[in-house]
């Protein structure tokens, strides 16, 4: 059986929750045995660690997924980032010792533009398939070459996605201007210096705030590597300089830096009640990207203002679904798992808009 045909449950699941909250009951068939084509199918999966809350839902969700497969080989290889430099000699030594053949994918979430080539060399000389996942792999002509894929999202969206939030929060609090300066003060966490998230997120709020006419100026805006310890240090050392006053958002790059900033906050006083139950002047809205489970309780419950949905299950159903097709020979079925099929070689996934009542509707809090 064909695991195109499996209905993709987390994503069928958000959308008619979310945006019709209605329940969808999903069935699940058995995985498909690659065995059967007779060839073994290995798949060797390079993941980092920079984005760590993510990567590591990732991983585990290709764990997951691919065990359910039989004549699936899956190899999993982490690379730890310190700098640049590291990162490039373990990828390469890990690359110098995989096999090449048809039957081999690597899937990989590249860290810069600059390996794309490498991985592409490797497969077209061996025969295998390259999968990028989340990010641009940097190579020029994706489409041209039939072993090399991309399987990622509008990367614009989830800051997209954070302005609205805020812009609806603002709309529903007439006092959070809290040092009357008519302008919208706020905290600027951002992720690792030299990643394309970090550019493109940043990049993406200010122009939103501005389209949206929020008339906002920046605190102090901090790399913190995605680390909810070094947000937590970058919030705690603004509110301990007497800048508690004027604090009045902090927009951050993915989850595990808002929930550090969230912490910082409520050592201050501040969102230790949910919003609807704060004081006025007591709430700063904080908003993170990638929808982990502790960020949407969080928004559920009222302490974090919201984030932006990045489904690491359904990257892990689509990516072997894909393989799936490409094994069999067949065309994927991308209107069956709810993507889109763009230009170059891409599949695009969405990212979904959480706010407390969708945050609450995916954890079964309300009905």
């Amino acid at each position: 059986m064909n695991l195109s045909t499996r209905c993709p449950s987390l994503r069928r699941l958000i959308l008619s929750l979310v945006t019709a909250l209605v329940t969808l009951a999903s069935s699940v068939s058995a995985a498909p045995a690659l065995s059967e084509l007779g060839a073994q199918v290995d798949l060797a999966l390079l993941i980092t660690d920079d984005e760590q809350s993510m990567g590591n839902l990732l991983r585990e969700s290709m764990r997951r997924e691919a065990g359910r497969y039989s004549g699936l080989q899956l190899n999993l290889y982490d690379i730890k980032v310190q700098t640049h430099e590291d990162y490039r000699q373990t990828r390469d030594k890990l690359l110098s010792g995989l096999s090449v053949g048809p039957h081999h994918y690597f899937v990989t979430v590249p860290f810069d533009k600059q390996e794309g080539q490498q991985y592409l060399n490797l497969v077209e000389q061996g025969g295998g398939t390259v999968i990028f996942l989340m990010r641009d792999p940097g190579i020029t002509n994706l489409a041209a070459s039939n072993c090399a894929w991309l399987i990622g999202v509008n990367r614009r969206l989830p800051a997209m996605h954070q302005v609205e939030l805020l812009q609806d929060y603002l709309r529903r609090h007439n006092r959070w201007d809290r040092n009357g300066n008519g302008k919208l003060d706020y905290l600027l966490l951002k992720g690792m210096k030299d990643s394309d998230d970090t550019t493109i997120r940043t990049r993406t709020v200010k122009n939103q705030l501005a389209t949206h006419g929020i008339d906002a100026q920046i605190l102090r805006e901090s790399f913190c590597n995605w680390d909810a310890l070094q947000a937590y240090e970058q919030v705690k050392n603004l509110l301990d300089s007497g800048e508690q006053d004027n604090l009045e958002a902090v927009i951050c790059n993915n989850d595990a830096m808002a929930i550090g900033a969230l912490r910082a906050l409520q050592e201050h006083g501040f969102n230790t009640r949910p919003e609807s139950a704060s004081p006025a002047g007591s709430y700063v809205p904080v908003l993170g990207v990638d929808g982990s489970d502790e960020a949407l309780r969080l928004v559920a419950e009222g302490y974090l203002c919201g984030t932006s949905l990045q489904d690491h299950n359904q990257y892990a159903e689509v990516t072997l679904a894909f393989i799936d097709s490409l094994e069999r020979g067949i065309p994927f079925d991308a209107q069956q798992w709810g993507v889109e099929i763009g230009d170059a070689g891409q599949i695009i996934l969405p990212f979904i808009k959480i706010g407390p009542r969708e945050a609450a509707v995916l954890l079964g809090h309300e009905h």
